[in-house]
């Protein structure tokens, strides 16, 4: 799966939970590719719920 434009804008966090859980199903049987023009320094701001964040950046 390719997210292209990732954070273009900041996630409300019910979609952060979301992003999170379709990310922990592909986990070790298929690849997860973003695509941003945010360094990833800037994600964590922009994902919203920090545990979650925290999951998804690890």
């Amino acid at each position: 799966m390719i997210i292209d434009e990732w954070l273009l804008t900041p996630l409300p966090d019910e979609y952060t939970l979301t992003l999170f859980e379709i990310i922990e199903s592909r986990l070790k049987t298929a690849s997860t590719i973003l695509c941003s023009q945010t360094a990833p320094e800037g994600w964590y701001d922009k994902l919203g719920e920090a545990l979650v964040a925290d999951a998804i950046l690890d």
